[in-house]
């Protein structure tokens, strides 16, 4: 049964600059409400329980520069903790970042995080989408 469950996050990447366009390096991601579960008890009434999604890995992106504007694809590994469960998967996606100005990078991502082994030994494994927005510093 897909359930889905929406919250505000932060995530944090620590990425070292392998070449123009190549980087590697660590993440952090911690959604509210985004790992929440929802049960249906025997009289169907189904019942949600709020939870926070805790995300830990590792993550690459190669990317291009189309004047001024950087695409990229990000692909990684890593650890998915939500309220119910714990799963171990990959990540995929594309990220775009532009520069409104000049000394501040405007990012925007989506990625799907889609478990391959979890805890609870379910059919079907947890699977969260995730939108980002931020800035990115450089140092």
């Amino acid at each position: 049964m897909g359930e889905s469950h929406v919250g505000p996050g932060v995530r944090v990447h620590l990425l070292k600059l392998m070449g123009p366009y190549f980087s590697l390096g660590a993440e952090g991601a911690l959604y509210a409400n985004a790992g929440s579960s929802t049960t249906d008890n025997s009289s169907h009434l189904n019942s949600s329980m709020g939870g926070t999604l805790a995300q830990f890995g590792a993550v690459a992106r190669l990317g291009g520069n189309i004047r001024g504007v950087r695409p990229a694809l990000v692909a990684g590994v890593g650890l998915n903790a939500a309220r119910d469960s714990t799963s171990l998967g990959f990540s995929m996606g594309m990220e775009l970042e532009g520069r409104p100005v000049e000394w501040l990078p405007l990012c925007f991502d989506v990625r799907a995080h889609i478990a391959v082994a979890d805890d609870k030994d379910r059919y079907e494994k947890p699977m969260y989408i995730t939108l980002g927005l931020g800035w990115r510093h450089r140092w």
